[in-house]
Parts: structure tokens; sequence; C-alpha cells
């Protein structure tokens, strides 16, 4: 607030029922009281801008929508991992070679030692990064924390709860 300058409770909260809809820039354009006054008033009363509930709405629906690919991509590498493993304890495993005459197709009662160690280094990535994903959506109440204080420097400290 300027120095000296005083301002009544209606003016208050006028000012911050225009802020509330419209933003601190409305309130000092249209009632001439400054922007970091009244987000101060709001940050003591607790009032939020629309804009401030659109946009955590808007990170809330991001955040949901991350958690929900992540998980379908962990089904995936879990799919894929099943996959290989079922291919690995088949009765017949089925494997191409290189030869002088293009690639042959062969059928063994078991995987080659080199095509094995293939498989369980791709076995070993998928749940490795499958087990990453599901650890970071299990650790989203602190990251869902973090959020609220990056909305609230955002929003000029007027967005925290």
């Amino acid at each position: 607030m300027p120095p000296g300058k005083t301002y009544t409770q209606a003016q208050k909260d006028a000012a911050l029922a225009l802020y509330e809809t419209d933003g601190p820039t409305a309130v000092e354009k249209q009632l001439g009281i400054p922007k970091n006054t009244v987000a101060g008033w709001a940050r003591k009363t607790g009032t939020r801008t629309v804009r401030t509930e659109r946009t955590r709405a808007a990170v809330e629906a991001k955040v949901a929508d991350g958690k929900a690919r992540r998980q379908a991509i962990v089904q995936r590498l879990y799919g894929r991992t099943e996959r290989i493993l079922d291919r690995l304890e088949a009765d017949t495993y089925r494997w191409k070679v290189a030869t002088k005459e293009g690639t042959e197709v062969l059928d063994d009662c078991e995987a080659p030692a080199a095509e094995e160690r293939n498989h369980a280094t791709a076995i070993a990535i998928y749940l490795d990064k499958a087990t990453k994903l599901e650890d970071y959506d299990r650790s989203g109440e602190e990251s869902g924390a973090a959020v609220d204080k990056w909305l609230e420097f955002m929003m000029g400290g007027t967005g925290g709860s």
C-alpha cells in the first residue's frame, strides 16, 4: 500500500471480489489499488483468482494424464517381458541365422546362449524401467506438493493453499 494510504473495508471487499474474477491487473486498472496490495489481502484471506483455479485444474489434469500414460507404458513393458519369457520357455525356440544364401530359420529345443543373453538384457531393462515408473507414481503425493509450491510462486504468492 502507498505510504499513508488506507482503504475502507468496502474498498477491500470490492477489490477482492474483482481480484477473484478478473485478477490483480483488473483491480489496479479499475479501482486504482496496486496489485501487490490486493495480492497481500488475497493471501491473508485465502482468496484465489479464477485464473489460479483454472491453472490448478489444468496442471492437475496434465499430472493425471501423465500418470495414466505411464501406467499404460508399464503394462506394455510387462507384456513385452512376458512375451520374451514365453518364447524362451516354449518347447521349441525359433530363431534366424545369417547364411551365405541369406537367412535361415532354425527350430531348437532352447535358445542359443547369445540369444538368451540378449533376451535377459531386454527383460532386465523393461523391468527396471517399469519399476522406476511405478516408483515415480508412488511418490505422487510429494510431487503434488511441489506443484502447489510452483503454482504459488508463479501466481505471485497467492495460489497456495
